[in-house]
């Protein structure tokens, strides 16, 4: 019948826990069909309680980010820490975490006594052994602020500095010591490059990015060097919208000495001129761009914009007009319009859009018309003797031939594109066009290019084929649109008063000129 069974092979070791989503996607010559796969991998309920316990240690950490960077305030921050801290206590008893949590709101709170024994309960959960190091400190570090005795600062200090360096890659550590160590306060170059030290070590944590990024708030002058580290900093800063006027005129620094384009670089300059909006910001994404020869749809805009506001860059125009949209693009600024009438190194199918678009604006832009009368001349004879065809060169082509711009002799040679049709193909894995007419033997055939394809048609009385990858023929079931680009009743009276003896031998005019008379 009309049903297929087709099994489906999953891995349970290539799962997460949770949700897995995917799509299984069948693909013909007419269609492609996609079936979504849902996989619901469930824990046991050991690992749930593991699993919940971690998203609420994540969500400690979000609100202390938020706090840290000004994004919450200190009310909200310790009212929704708190609501945090009572939901970790309900999951895992035996876990001191929570309590260190709770210990460390109340310290905030000035509730040193009840901070006190809090710790004092933590204290009990925690087992030498078994407790991670990173726990045990932070541990050391908030009875520390209870006690507030020099010596005994000095003496956590020095375990968890022990306790670091026999795991340099603990950031929890190193985290405790950016604020119990006193040379990082009295040295910032030396917190910035055991920041920077951290992260060769493999620390990702945003924990460590807001730190980076409050020292460079305070001082931009660190962003005097494109590392990895600073560019996950930027990042960081981007993302949770932590930029200063001060750091991005320091970004606008790094960007013009970057030596290749950089995709972090180009998002982070995407966010800075969300937030100025200013012309050098545009100057550093425009030139960045350029010097990865971005081109494309998506970049257009930002050519536009510089070119809006002028900039000096070299190629700018160029890249934009190898980036915008051919057969979307409504308007072009008339800086490049007055750019490209003295100088066009375009491909042949940018040039013959510019062109088009010339002819459209001619009243707006007389003078600018008849400069590029010439030149469009020139160009329009190139594409024809190498059989090109399209919508903006069947404009040009229509406009020349209007303005006597076409000698005979040309038109008897390309007659054929006098008949052009446009087909435009929707659906997928067309690769030709074939036209057959009810009048004339054999087939006429066009190559399908970015979905459009040229034919000329001479008969009312025809038919359009199309071919697939694999070299089967389609009729009916093929999406498709006929665009016609020239109206012979139109154009022929224009091209040949009086000398219709020029299409001597033309099968195709004849053709037409056959049916005319029979209709008429």
């Amino acid at each position: 019948g009309n049903q297929c069974a087709c099994p489906l092979l999953i891995f349970k070791h290539a799962l997460h826990m949770g949700c897995n989503y995917g799509k299984v996607r069948f693909r013909n010559e007419y269609t492609t069909l996609e079936i979504p796969v849902y996989v619901n991998h469930a824990e046991v309920a050991a690992g749930k309680g593991r699993l919940s316990r971690k998203k609420k240690t994540l969500e400690f950490y979000r609100c202390y980010l938020l706090y840290g960077m000004g994004k919450m305030t200190r009310q909200d921050w310790l009212a929704e820490t708190e609501q945090i801290v009572e939901g970790m206590g309900t999951i895992g008893a035996h876990n001191p975490l929570p309590l260190l949590f709770r210990a460390h709101i109340l310290l905030t709170r000035e509730r040193r006594s009840e901070a006190k024994e809090a710790l004092e309960q933590a204290c009990g959960l925690i087992v030498p052994e078994e407790t991670r190091p990173e726990i045990s400190c932070y541990y050391l570090y908030l009875t520390s602020l209870v006690s507030r005795d020099e010596n005994y600062i000095r003496a956590v200090t020095d375990e968890i500095r022990r306790v670091y360096y026999n795991e340099q890659t603990n950031w929890q550590a190193a985290w405790l010591l950016l604020y119990l160590d006193g040379e990082f306060a009295r040295s910032l170059s030396r917190k910035w490059l055991f920041l920077e030290q951290q992260f060769e070590k493999g620390c990702r944590s945003p924990i460590w990015y807001m730190e980076a990024a409050q020292m460079v708030r305070k001082h931009p002058a660190f962003l005097m060097k494109m590392t990895p580290f600073v560019m996950q900093t930027l990042n960081f800063m981007a993302k949770y919208d932590y930029l200063s006027n001060e750091c991005i005129s320091q970004i606008h620094y790094l960007a013009e000495r970057v030596k290749e384009f950089s995709e972090r670089m180009y998002a982070i300059l995407q966010v800075c001129y969300r937030k100025k909006k200013d012309t050098e910001t545009l100057h550093a994404i425009c030139a960045l761009l350029i010097k990865g020869n971005k081109i494309g749809p998506q970049y257009a805009h930002w050519y536009r914009k510089g070119i809006e506001k002028e900039l000096w860059l070299t190629r700018l125009y160029e890249h934009y007009m190898l980036s915008v949209d051919i057969r979307r693009e409504k308007e072009i600024p008339a800086a490049a319009l007055r750019y490209f009438s003295y100088r066009s190194e375009l491909p042949e199918e940018r040039t013959a859009f510019l062109y088009a678009y010339i002819i459209r604006k001619s009243r707006e832009y007389q003078e600018l018309y008849r400069t590029c009368l010439p030149d469009m001349e020139k160009f329009l004879a190139g594409q024809l003797e190498q059989g090109h065809m399209s919508g903006d060169i069947a404009r040009l082509y229509r406009r020349l031939i209007q303005e006597g711009f076409v000698c005979k002799e040309m038109l008897a040679q390309y007659a054929s594109c006098l008949f052009m049709h446009e087909i435009r193909i929707f659906t997928p894995g067309i690769r030709r066009v074939i036209v057959i007419h009810g009048r004339l033997k054999g087939e006429i055939t066009g190559e399908v290019s970015d979905g459009f394809a040229y034919v000329p048609v001479y008969d009312r009385d025809f038919s359009l084929v199309f071919e697939g990858d694999g070299g089967s023929r389609f009729a009916g079931s093929v999406d498709y649109e006929d665009n016609v680009l020239f109206y012979p009743q139109e154009m022929l009276p224009v091209v040949a008063p009086g000398e219709e003896d020029i299409f001597a031998g033309q099968i195709g005019v004849m053709l037409y000129e056959c049916e005319k008379g029979i209709s008429d």
